[in-house]
């Protein structure tokens, strides 16, 4: 299953439910945040919150 870091993971599972993805696992927290869907093909991806953004 692939992995993908974002930075407001909150956000972007709203933005994911509201274009109609199929969530299949909501935000669980182990650690880590992170929350489940399906693409259209019906493979799963998993999308993390990353770590803040620092500025350089």
């Amino acid at each position: 299953m692939p992995w993908v870091f974002v930075d407001d993971l909150a956000a972007h599972l709203a933005r994911s439910e509201d274009h109609g993805a199929t969530i299949v696992q909501g935000i669980t927290t182990h650690g880590y945040s992170s929350y489940v869907a399906l693409d259209v093909e019906g493979r799963s991806w998993r999308f993390a919150q990353a770590r803040p953004t620092q500025p350089r």
